[in-house]
C-alpha cells in the first residue's frame, strides 16, 4: 500500500455513519425553531452560524470519544467544507472566487468554535451569553429573553450530547431536545 493512502480509506460503515451524521447534524442546524421562535437570520449566513454551532458541537463530542468517533468529526470536517465549496458554486459565486470565500468561511468557523469551545468551558454563562451575542446574531438585535434561550439551548444540547452514545448522536435521537429544554423564550407578557 502507498504511505499516507491509508488514511484516506474509510470502511463502508464509516462512509455509511458519515452519511447518516450529514443528514443528522444538517437536520439540527435547519431546525425551524433557531429561524422562527430564536430568530436566528434565515440567509447563506445564518445558516452558516447554525450549522458552526451543531459542528462545533459534534466536534467537541466526537473528539472526546476518540479513536473512531475522532476519525469520523475529522471526516465529517471534511465533508462539511467540500459542501460548503458545492453550495457556493451553486449560488453563483465564480470558480476563482470559491477558494476565498472557504478560505474565509474556514476561519469564521474556527473562530467560532474556539469561541464556543471556551464559552462552553465557563460555567458562568456570562461567556456563552456573549459568544451567542456576537456570533449567533451579530447582524441582527434580539431581546435580552431570546438571546438567553439560545445559551439555554445550547448548554442543553451539549450536555445531551455529552450524555449521549456516539450512535445516537450519528443516528440522530441525541439531537432532538425536550420540549422543556428547547430554549425557546416564554411569550411576552401582557
Amino acid at each position: 500500500m502507498i504511505p499516507g493512502l491509508r488514511r484516506w480509506l474509510v470502511s463502508p460503515r464509516m462512509a455509511g455513519d458519515l452519511d447518516t451524521l450529514e443528514g443528522t447534524v444538517m437536520r439540527a442546524a435547519r431546525d425551524p425553531v433557531l429561524f422562527t421562535d430564536l430568530g436566528m437570520e434565515d440567509s447563506f449566513d445564518g445558516r452558516f452560524d447554525s450549522l458552526t454551532l451543531h459542528a462545533t458541537l459534534l466536534h467537541r463530542r466526537l473528539v472526546a470519544e476518540g479513536g473512531a468517533a475522532r476519525r469520523l468529526a475529522q471526516l465529517y470536517a471534511d465533508r462539511m467544507f467540500r459542501s460548503l465549496d458545492h453550495a457556493l458554486r451553486e449560488i453563483g459565486v465564480g470558480d476563482l472566487t470559491v477558494p476565498k470565500r472557504v478560505r474565509k468561511l474556514s476561519e469564521a468557523f474556527h473562530g467560532r468554535a474556539v469561541s464556543l469551545l471556551a464559552a462552553l468551558a465557563d460555567p458562568d454563562d456570562a461567556a456563552l451569553l456573549a459568544h451567542v451575542e456576537r456570533n449567533v446574531y451579530s447582524t441582527r438585535e434580539v431581546d435580552p429573553a431570546t438571546m438567553r434561550a439560545m445559551a439555554d439551548r445550547v448548554r442543553a444540547l451539549d450536555a445531551r450530547l455529552t450524555a449521549s452514545s456516539v450512535r445516537e448522536v450519528i443516528d440522530g435521537p441525541a439531537w432532538r431536545l425536550p420540549v422543556a429544554e428547547l430554549g425557546v423564550p416564554p411569550p411576552p407578557t401582557a
